[in-house]
Parts: structure tokens; sequence; C-alpha cells
């Protein structure tokens, strides 16, 4: 089982991730990353996250681990999931 590590968010990215998982049109593997660097933020155990979102503790691991590459790969697909939608006025 992954060890559990500390994450810090910034508030500009931790609005994001809310945001993520808040939307209807969010990919669904988007929002799951987004709870969990949330959940991880808050200093759950990987063990207790992967209950809450029943999902496999390894994945929790796994997104946990490296939230700076989460980060980054959501604020990528939230953009993609832009690309070629009419913009709102």
């Amino acid at each position: 089982m992954p060890a559990q590590v500390k994450v810090t968010l910034s508030e500009d990215d931790k609005k994001r991730l809310i945001n993520n998982t808040r939307r209807r049109t969010t990919p669904i593997r988007l929002v799951e990353r987004s709870k969990i660097v949330l959940l991880a933020s808050q200093g759950q155990p990987n063990y207790k996250i992967a209950q809450e979102l029943g999902i496999d503790v390894n994945k929790v691991g796994r997104s946990a681990r490296q939230p700076q590459r989460c980060q980054k790969r959501c604020r990528f697909e939230s953009r993609a999931t832009r690309l070629g939608r009419a913009e709102k006025k």
C-alpha cells in the first residue's frame, strides 16, 4: 500500500479542484482525481479516501503522491474539454 503523503494546495489550486468536482461537464476521471487531491490535502489517510470514493487504495496513492502532476493534468483536461466549444458571451 502506498505511503501517505502530505499535500499542500494554494487557494487558487483549491478553487480550481473544487470547480472541477462541481461542474457537470467535467470528465469523471478528472472529478475523481480532483476529489482525491482535495481529501489528501485535508490530511485524510489513503484508505479512508478510498473507502469514501469507492476506489482502490493504490489508485488514491498514485494520485495523491503526485499532486502537481495531477493538477497540471487537471488543467490540461479541463482546457481540452473546452476546445471546440463555442464561448458563452
